[in-house]
């Protein structure tokens, strides 16, 4: 009999990335798999060893684990801070609650799952790779000189301003790369005439597998700490990610390829300062640098 697992992660679309990590280690292990987060099920037809479905409830969550042989929760998931299952439970020892303040801060959240997975979920060998599986004719990096910015986030606290991706693209223009805007159908209309203000290009796509096949045929990403940056290194593209946190980048940042966390300079003085002023304190001249040393320019 096929045994069952089940992952639930945290809203985001880089959680669900992140976590499939877990995902396709138990497939690799016999499980049939489950993923609950909502925003990935647009990307189903990268998934080939596993069923994406929307995040539950609060109240149903329960009934849908004793489905399962094996749970794997995200912290974030349920919204409470920790599953609360009484130890004679059945279900109780089959559940893995993953928390962020027992993980390496020092490795990316990537890293910390593939030694999880050995760790908690007792699987030798585990991998990083999350397998998408990309359509047949898509030639990686076919545009090695298109560099992808998301230049937003679900998150509004961690969007850096518009002018200064404007000033990064024209950096990299100078420099002979093809910079594209990317944002999602409701941020279009904010960012079409900042587009065209500076003459720069912003398509548009019926779907996020649509947008992962142009990233995937792409050469870089940078952008926001936001679920396109861990699209991208998922494919296989270097990145370089702007936080808003200095002390969390290393952990959020893209984990699969090489890529770059910017974030505020540590002799501004006092974190107070650097929270509440990043956003004027990371200059478009950082990202260029970063750019710069990434792809040893």
């Amino acid at each position: 009999m096929v045994k069952r697992a089940a992952v639930f992660t945290a809203s985001g679309l880089g959680d669900g990335l992140i976590y499939s990590i877990v995902a396709r280690n138990l497939a690799l292990n016999g499980y049939e798999v489950s993923i609950f987060n909502t925003p990935l099920i647009q990307l189903q037809t990268l998934y080939s060893y596993a069923k994406i479905f929307p995040h539950p409830k609060p109240d149903e969550w329960l009934s849908i684990c004793s489905q399962f042989d094996m749970v794997v929760m995200q912290m974030g998931f349920p919204p409470s801070e920790k599953v609360k299952l009484p130890s004679h439970d059945p279900l109780y020892k089959h559940v893995k609650y993953f928390k962020n303040w027992e993980m390496d801060s020092s490795l990316p959240l990537a890293d910390n799952l593939v030694q999880l997975c050995f760790r908690e979920l007792n699987i030798q060998n585990p991998v990083k790779d999350i397998a998408l599986d990309i359509p047949k004719g898509l030639i990686f990096k076919k545009y090695p000189k298109r560099v992808i910015l998301h230049t937003m986030s679900a998150d509004s606290q961690k969007i850096w301003p518009a002018k200064f991706f404007v000033q990064v693209a024209q950096g990299l223009l100078d420099m002979g790369y093809e910079p594209i805007i990317i944002v999602s159908p409701e941020e279009r209309d904010e960012w079409c005439q900042i587009a065209a203000n500076a003459n720069l290009l912003i398509p548009s796509f019926n779907s996020l597998s649509t947008l992962a096949e142009f990233i995937y045929e792409s050469g870089f990403v940078i952008g926001n700490d936001s679920g396109i940056a861990h699209l991208g290194s998922a494919l296989g593209l270097k990145t370089i990610t702007i936080h808003q946190r200095s002390n969390r980048a290393q952990f959020w940042k893209p984990g699969w390829t090489d890529g770059i966390a910017v974030t505020v300079n540590k002799a501004i003085p006092t974190r107070y300062l650097r929270l509440k002023f990043w956003k004027i304190l990371i200059r478009p001249g950082q990202v260029i640098n970063a750019f710069k040393k990434l792809t040893d320019f």
